[in-house]
C-alpha cells in the first residue's frame, strides 16, 4: 500500500473509530443507567401528564363508586380504584365531613397535615406538594353529601433524584473518558502505522548514503515494498551502480593518463638524447668528416622531425578529447578521397619500406565528414603499417564496399598482426602492450587513438581484426548519403546587424543559404513559411522574445533550433532546452565554432530523418518506434501498450534525443503548470517506461538518468 494511500486511510479512521467507539460508549452507558442503576436508585419515571391521566382517572372512578348504588358494582368499581392506585403508587382518600369513607391504593404516605392544611386553603381543590409527596384534591357532590378527594403520590417532577443524578453524571463522565481514550489509542495506533512506513524506508536510505560515503559504492539497497519509496531506492541503486562505473572510467582514466604522461615522457627522452648526444658527438669533434657530420646532422633533423610530430599528435588529442578541435563535415566521395590521399604519399610510404594497392572502390557513394579528418584517419593507419612491418617491404591494400546504410573502408597489411587478447585495447590511448608497439621510435600511441575520436565525431566506427593469412585489418564504417548535398537555408533572427552580418558571411563561406530577421514576429512569420533547415535566434529580440518564439515555431517545426545569446545563467539554459532548442550558445562566440555546430546538427538531423524515414507521423530511434496518428509504440517489432502519459512521455523525448530535461521541465512540459501532483510523477512514469522499453530497466539503453541534471533519451 503506498503512503499516500495510508495517509487517506488514517484520516478516515482517525474520524470514523473515535466516533463508533463514543457511540458504543454512550449507548452502553445509557443502557447501564436504564437496566441497572435507575430501577436500583428507587426513582419512578412519571411524567406530569401521566401524573395528571392518573389522577383524573382515580377521581372519575370514585365519583363512580360514591354514585353507585349497586353494592356489586360498587365491588367492582372499589376493585379498579385499588388496582390503578397501586399500579402508580397512589393512595386515593375520600372524606366525609372531616371522617374517611374510602381508602384505596399505597405507597404514598398519607400523614401529611401540611399538607391537608395548604389544600384547605384551595378549598379541597388544587395540588400542593412538599417535595416528596404530592397531594391533588378535588370536591364530588352527590346526594345532597359533600365529599373530598384526595390522591396521593410520591413527588413527581423532571428531575431525577439527587443520587440519580450524580449516576448519570458519572456514566457521562466515563463515556466522555473512554471516547478521549479511545481517540489517544486510535491515534497512537494509525501513527505507527503510516510512520512506520516512511521511518524504516529513511532510515534504509541513511543507511545506503552512510555506505556510499564512507566509500562502500557496491552496497544496494534492497526493498520490496510497493510504494513512493520503491522508485527512490531503485534510484539510488541507479546512482550507486553509476557512481562506482563513473569512479571505476575516473581510475582507468587516470591510469590511462599516467601511462600516456610515462608514454610520452619515455618517447620524447629518446629523441631528446639521440639529440644531445649527436649534438655533443658534434661539438666535441667525433664527427671528424663531412660525410659523418652530414650523417649527425641527418639524424638530428628525424629525430627533431619525430619530436614535431609527437608534439602535434599530443596537442590534436588534446583538443579532441575535449570536443575543440573544429569539425566542418561536408560531402565526400570515398573514392576520390581515398585516391587523392595515395596518390600524395604513395612515394613516401614506398622510401618507407611500404606498398599501397587501391582496390577498385564504389562509386556514386557520398559520406558526410570532414576532409580533414578523413585524411587523418587514412593517413594514421597507413603510418601504423609502415612503422610496425616485419618485411623490408610491407603490402597495404585498401578496399571499400557499401554496407547497408554504411560506407565501409578497409585497410589491410601484411605485418605481424595483434595478440587477440589485444585488439579491444588498441585504440586506448599509449597502449603499447603487444611486441609490436614495445620500440620507443614506432610511435607514441596516439595516432590509432586519433583516429578513433575521428570516426566517433563523424557518426562511424572503426574495429581492428587479424586476418587468416597474416597481417592486421581495419574496418572503418561511416554513415552513407543517399542523396547527393543540397545547399542548406539558415533563417538568422538577430536584433544586432553586425552579428547577423558576421554570421551570415561565414555561413555563405560554408555554402549556405541565409536569410535574416530582425524581430521576433518577423522571424515568427518567417520561420512559419517554411523552407528552412536550421534557425540560430537571439532570446532579446524586440516584439517577441526568444524563448516564446521557440516554443511558437516548435509547434509546427521540427528542424533544429540554436539559441545564440549573451544571457549565461543555468536556469536560461534549462528553460531554453526544456522550450524545444536544440543548443545553447553563449555570446561571445567563435563564427567558425557556430559554423561547425550548425553543420553537426543538419547532419545529426539528416541521420534521425533518415533512421525514422520520410513519415512525419513516425518516430524510429533504436528499435523504438512511435506512430504518432496511430499513438502506437513498437519495441523490436513487438507492439506495447503504454498508458496516456507515458506515451506523452515517450513522445517528448523521442522528439528531443540527446537532450537532457529535468524533473522539474518533464512535469511542466506533459502535465502543465496547473497539475496537481509533484516531481515524484515524473520519476513513477519514467520507471514504468523502462519497464517497458527497455530490455534491462536496471541498465536502460534508451532512458538514461543524468544525476544531478534529468533524463534523456539516448539514440
Amino acid at each position: 500500500m503506498t503512503i499516500k494511500k495510508r495517509l487517506f486511510l488514517s484520516n478516515i479512521l482517525m474520524i470514523v473509530i473515535p466516533a463508533c467507539l463514543g457511540v458504543l460508549a454512550v449507548a452502553a452507558a445509557l443502557l447501564l443507567f436504564l437496566t441497572v442503576l435507575l430501577p436500583q436508585s428507587g426513582s419512578t419515571w412519571l411524567s406530569q401528564h401521566d401524573v395528571a391521566e392518573t389522577r383524573s382517572e382515580l377521581v372519575s372512578l370514585a365519583e363512580d363508586w360514591l354514585s353507585e348504588a349497586d353494592p356489586a358494582q360498587q365491588t367492582a368499581l372499589a376493585a379498579r380504584l385499588e388496582k390503578t392506585a397501586a399500579a402508580h403508587q397512589m393512595v386515593l382518600v375520600i372524606r366525609q365531613d372531616g371522617g374517611e369513607a374510602g381508602r384505596f391504593g399505597q405507597g404514598a404516605a398519607t400523614d401529611q397535615p401540611g399538607l391537608t392544611q395548604a389544600l384547605a386553603a384551595l378549598e379541597g381543590s388544587g395540588t400542593v406538594s412538599d417535595g416528596t409527596t404530592d397531594l391533588f384534591g378535588a370536591v364530588y357532590s352527590a346526594g345532597g353529601v359533600t365529599y373530598q378527594l384526595e390522591v396521593y403520590s410520591q413527588g413527581v417532577v423532571t428531575d431525577l433524584p439527587h443520587q440519580t443524578e450524580h449516576l448519570a453524571a458519572t456514566l457521562l463522565a466515563a463515556a466522555v473518558v473512554m471516547v478521549l481514550a479511545a481517540v489517544l489509542v486510535t491515534n497512537r495506533f494509525l501513527t505507527r502505522f503510516v510512520f512506520r512506513h516512511i521511518q524504516e524506508p529513511l532510515e534504509t536510505l541513511a543507511e545506503g548514503v552512510h555506505q556510499i560515503r564512507d566509500g562502500n559504492l557496491t552496497h544496494r539497497i534492497a526493498y520490496d515494498s510497493r510504494d513512493e519509496f520503491q522508485p527512490v531506492c531503485e534510484d539510488f541503486n541507479d546512482m550507486a551502480q553509476r557512481l562506482r562505473a563513473s569512479v571505476e572510467q575516473s581510475q582507468r582514466e587516470e591510469a590511462s593518463r599516467k601511462e600516456l604522461l610515462a608514454s610520452i615522457s619515455h618517447d620524447i627522452r629518446s629523441p631528446l638524447t639521440a639529440i644531445q648526444a649527436y649534438v655533443e658527438g658534434l661539438l666535441d669533434g667525433v664527427a671528424d668528416t663531412p660525410e659523418k657530420q652530414r650523417e649527425y646532422l641527418t639524424i638530428l633533423q628525424t629525430k627533431a622531425t619525430e619530436m614535431d610530430q609527437l608534439v602535434r599528435k599530443i596537442f590534436l588529442f588534446s583538443k579532441m578529447d575535449l570536443g575543440e578541435y573544429p569539425y566542418s563535415p561536408e560531402p565526400l566521395d570515398p573514392a576520390q578521397e581515398v585516391e587523392a590521399v595515395v596518390a600524395a604519399s604513395r612515394e613516401a610510404y614506398r622510401q618507407r619500406g611500404l606498398s599501397i594497392t587501391v582496390e577498385p572502390l564504389p562509386t556514386g557513394c557520398q559520406v558526410l565528414a570532414d576532409p580533414i579528418y578523413f585524411h587523418s584517419i587514412l593517413t594514421n593507419l597507413l603510418d601504423n603499417s609502415a612503422k610496425y612491418k616485419d618485411k623490408a617491404t610491407g603490402q597495404v591494400t585498401i578496399t571499400g564496399a557499401v554496407e547497408g546504410q554504411d560506407f565501409c573502408l578497409t585497410v589491410d597489411d601484411d605485418g605481424p598482426g595483434v595478440p587477440p587478447e589485444a585488439l579491444p585495447r588498441l585504440f586506448d590511448v599509449s597502449y603499447r602492450n603487444d611486441p609490436a608497439r614495445k620500440n620507443p621510435d614506432q610511435g607514441s600511441g596516439l595516432g590509432l587513438a586519433i583516429v578513433a575520436k575521428s570516426m566517433e565525431r563523424m557518426g562511424g566506427t572503426i574495429r581492428a581484426e587479424n586476418r587468416p593469412q597474416g597481417g592486421c585489418g581495419w574496418c572503418c564504417a561511416s554513415p552513407r548519403r543517399k542523396e547527393r548535398w543540397t545547399m542548406k537555408r539558415i533563417l538568422i533572427v538577430e536584433d544586432d546587424g553586425a552579428i547577423a552580418a558576421i554570421e551570415r558571411d561565414y555561413l555563405m563561406l560554408s555554402d549556405f543559404q541565409v536569410d535574416i530577421a530582425a524581430t521576433g514576429p518577423e522571424g515568427l512569420a518567417m520561420g512559419r513559411s517554411g523552407g528552412y533547415d536550421l534557425i540560430p535566434l537571439d532570446l532579446m529580440l524586440p516584439g517577441l522574445d526568444g524563448f516564446a518564439l521557440c516554443s511558437t515555431l516548435r509547434e509546427t517545426l521540427d528542424i533544429p533550433i540554436l539559441m545564440v545569446t549573451a544571457r549565461q545563467e543555468d536556469i536560461d539554459k534549462i528553460k531554453g532546452l526544456g522550450l524545444g532548442a536544440d543548443d545553447y550558445i553563449t555570446k561571445p562566440f567563435s563564427p567558425s565554432v557556430l559554423v561547425a555546430r550548425i553543420k553537426a546538427h543538419l547532419a545529426q538531423y539528416d541521420r534521425r530523418k533518415q533512421a525514422g524515414g520520410v513519415d512525419r507521423n513516425q518516430l524510429q530511434l533504436g528499435s523504438v518506434l512511435l506512430q504518432k496518428d496511430a499513438r502506437r509504440v513498437f519495441v523490436d517489432g513487438a507492439e506495447v501498450a503504454l498508458k496516456n502519459k507515458e506515451y506523452e512521455l515517450l513522445l517528448f523525448l523521442l522528439s528531443n534525443p540527446d537532450i537532457v530535461f529535468s524533473e522539474e521541465t518533464l512535469y511542466e512540459r506533459i502535465w502543465g503548470y496547473d497539475a496537481m501532483g509533484d516531481n515524484a510523477t515524473v520519476v513513477v512514469h519514467i520507471n514504468r517506461l523502462r519497464e517497458k522499453i527497455e530490455k534491462d530497466p536496471s541498465h536502460p539503453r534508451y532512458i538514461q538518468t543524468v544525476w544531478g541534471a534529468g533524463y534523456r533519451f539516448k539514440p
